[in-house]
């Protein structure tokens, strides 16, 4: 929105905390009260992490110049899971 008030044309990706997504599973598990060793997945070491994650840069400075604070991943796990299940 403030990129649009802004009268600027951009795309931008998301950003936040670069998470492996196996420690998104257990940010989710947690979240949800659940013991975070529920989370068992089968890998291999020997390839590249799956980690999800944008550039950021954009947004960050987007966000910092608009005086908005960027929220940490676990509250954003938190709320998204309670408007999914109408908490």
């Amino acid at each position: 929105m403030w990129a649009a008030l802004s009268g600027r044309d951009l795309v931008f990706d998301t950003c936040g905390t670069v998470v492996e997504v196996e420690e998104l599973a257990r940010v989710v598990a947690q979240e949800h009260g659940l013991d975070v060793d529920v989370v068992r997945r089968t890998w291999d070491p020997d390839l590249a992490p799956d980690r999800y994650v944008g550039n950021g840069g954009p947004m960050e400075a987007l966000a910092a110049e608009a005086g908005l604070p960027l929220r940490p991943l676990p509250d954003l796990v938190r709320e998204t899971s309670a408007w999914l299940t109408g908490r």
